[in-house]
Order: structure tokens, then C-alpha cells, then sequence
């Protein structure tokens, strides 16, 4: 059947997507900010 542990896993791979895209889109960000200043 469909159980907890599936449950956290899903979770857990959503929680590390979401933490490498928000680094991601973050450093982008500054890049970007950086290169607007100069």
C-alpha cells in the first residue's frame, strides 16, 4: 500500500528541490543585481 515512509519521501525530495531551486534562483539574483550596479 501507499504509506507513511512513501509519504516522506515525497517530502523530503520536494523539500530538496525546492531548497536547490530557491539557491539556485538566489545566486542568479545577485549575479544579475551585481551586474545592474556596474
Amino acid at each position: 500500500g501507499f504509506g507513511a515512509r512513501h509519504l516522506q519521501c515525497i517530502i523530503y525530495f520536494f523539500g530538496l528541490t525546492i531548497a536547490y531551486a530557491n539557491r539556485t534562483t538566489v545566486s542568479l539574483a545577485l549575479v544579475a543585481m551585481e551586474e545592474e550596479d556596474n
